[in-house]
C-alpha cells in the first residue's frame, strides 16, 4: 500500500459519522456544542472530511481533521454540519491552501498520466448527497475510503466492488492538485 492510501486507511476510520469516533469532539472543541449536537452535526462533515482527507494524503496541507476544521469554522467558510458556504476556489483561498482543482465526469474519463499511483479524489455520489475519499495504489486501482461507518460500504475496497454494493452512482471526480 502506498503512502497516500495508507493514510487514507489509517485515518478515515479515524472520523466516522455515524458512531462514536474522534469526529465527534473535534467538533465540540471548534463549535462548543454538546455531544449530541456534534453527533447530529457529524453525520453531515461527508464533503469537509473528504476534502481534507485528499489534501492531506497528498501533503497538500499537514494538520489534522480538526485545525482544518476550525480555520474553516472560525473563517466562517463552512457551518457547524460542515457544510462549506463558499465557492471552492473561495475557499482554498481563504483557507491559505494553494491548489487547484480538477474535475473529471468519472474515472474513466481521468487520462493515464493524471490517474497514478498516490493520486487521490474526492468523489460525491448519488445527487451530491455524499462524498468519499478515493485513493489510488500501486496495483492502479482505485480503493474507497467512506468515513460513513465501518459497515456500510466496504472500507479500503476496490472503488467499483465498494459501490456495487448499495447501487451508488458517482456525480463527478475531483482532485486537488
Amino acid at each position: 500500500m502506498n503512502e497516500s492510501v495508507q493514510f487514507l486507511s489509517d485515518n478515515a476510520r479515524r472520523f466516522f459519522q455515524f458512531e462514536e469516533s474522534e469526529l465527534q469532539p473535534a467538533i465540540m472543541r471548534v463549535t462548543g456544542c454538546s455531544a449530541s449536537e456534534a453527533m447530529d452535526s457529524g453525520k453531515k462533515h461527508c464533503n469537509m472530511l473528504s476534502k481534507w482527507l485528499c489534501l492531506a494524503a497528498t501533503k497538500m496541507i499537514d494538520y489534522d481533521y480538526e485545525e482544518f476544521f476550525r480555520k474553516a469554522y472560525e473563517l466562517k467558510l463552512c457551518t457547524q454540519n460542515g457544510y462549506i458556504s463558499a465557492p471552492l476556489k473561495d475557499f482554498f483561498s481563504a483557507m491559505d491552501i494553494n491548489v487547484s482543482s480538477h474535475q473529471y465526469t468519472d474515472f474513466k474519463s481521468i487520462p493515464d498520466s493524471v490517474r497514478k499511483p498516490g493520486a487521490c479524489f474526492q468523489i460525491p455520489i448519488n445527487g451530491f448527497k455524499h462524498w468519499m475519499a478515493t485513493g489510488i495504489d500501486d496495483d492502479g486501482k482505485a480503493y474507497l475510503f467512506c468515513t460513513h461507518n465501518l459497515t456500510y460500504r466496504p472500507y479500503g475496497a476496490e472503488l467499483s466492488a465498494a459501490l456495487a454494493v448499495h447501487k451508488d452512482k458517482i456525480d463527478c471526480v475531483k482532485q486537488y492538485v
